[in-house]
């Protein structure tokens, strides 16, 4: 649950400057990807804190998975 490999980030790319995504499992997370340091690689959960804002945040067959969905 999460943005895996990135694999809708050059789609997405096309609507946004920068595309970032948060995968909690390392395992789905190619060397390649982490080292672009777009995706984070941790939970999404009330601990995560990007020390940024974003314009828009996408939760696409995500929050069904979140044990604490309103948290997120």
């Amino acid at each position: 649950m999460g943005c895996g490999d990135g694999l809708c980030f050059d789609v997405l790319g096309g609507y946004a400057a920068e595309v970032e995504g948060v995968e909690p499992d390392r395992a789905l997370v190619s060397a390649e990807r982490a080292a672009e340091g777009r995706i984070h690689v941790r939970p999404f959960d009330r601990e995560f804190r990007p020390g940024r804002r974003y314009d828009l945040m996408l939760f696409l067959d995500v929050l069904e998975h979140i044990p604490d969905a309103e948290g997120a």
